[in-house]
């Protein structure tokens, strides 16, 4: 499971661009302006409704496990690493959005979580991650920010079009050191290898990015 910007933001083109940009979830709250009584055995019916809701959760935990081949307790273990960096993403997001890059899960349940940071983390950030329930791991120094980490995979965008191609899809891995990726459809008059299509980029970039060339549409046009 990742967070944010764990992978980076995916731009595909199709002749148009067609990328999205997330939103992050918020919380709605409602207020009443005056308070009625419930009606009879309503309390009943909430301890009913919550006991469906553990029922629920546990046949999510149930399908998990049997789906990676975990036990139940490991899937459990999953999910309470998975509830802490939802809270400590949720805290990065809006304190430290212009260093926080992205998190992830580790691939297995034993894995400590991760956020990433661009530069050195700060003592608040760290005091913060190190009162999660769980270990997570602050993965600080990374070279690029969420800004430089979205123009650089602009750029790559604008090159890839200047170069005659019109269906590709491109993206930056920050578990890489936002290292870019890009698939483009094979067109003709555009560069034909990776070796050419690499020599055609910006010297910035061209060292730092993973080429696949495909002879179907990368992206198809719904």
């Amino acid at each position: 499971m990742v967070w944010a910007l764990a992978f980076g933001s995916v731009l595909s083109c199709a002749g148009r661009d067609d990328g999205s940009v997330g939103a992050e979830e918020g919380a709605i709250e409602r207020t009443a302006e005056t308070e009625r009584p419930g009606p009879p055995h309503a309390a009943d019916r909430d301890e009913a409704t919550e006991q469906l809701d553990r029922d629920a959760a546990n046949d999510d935990l149930d399908l998990i496990a049997a789906a990676r081949g975990w036990t139940r307790e490991q899937a459990e273990l999953y999910q309470a690493k998975s509830e802490a960096m939802d809270e400590i993403v949720h805290w990065l997001s809006m304190e430290r959005a212009e260093v926080y890059i992205g998190g992830a899960l580790g691939p297995e349940p034993e894995d400590a979580p991760r956020v990433y940071i661009e530069g050195p983390a700060d003592a608040e950030l760290l005091a913060r991650v190190a009162e999660a329930p769980v270990e997570i791991q602050v993965v600080d120094q990374q070279p690029y920010g969420p800004a430089e980490l979205d123009e650089r995979q602009s750029l790559l965008n604008s090159s890839l079009i200047e170069l005659g191609f019109d269906n590709f899809a491109t993206s930056y891995d920050i578990q890489r050191e936002g290292r870019l990726q890009t698939e483009v459809t094979r067109k003709d008059g555009a560069p034909q290898t990776v070796d050419e299509i690499r020599a055609a980029l910006p010297a910035s970039i061209r060292s730092d990015v993973d080429i696949e060339i495909w002879d179907e549409p990368v992206v198809i046009d719904e």
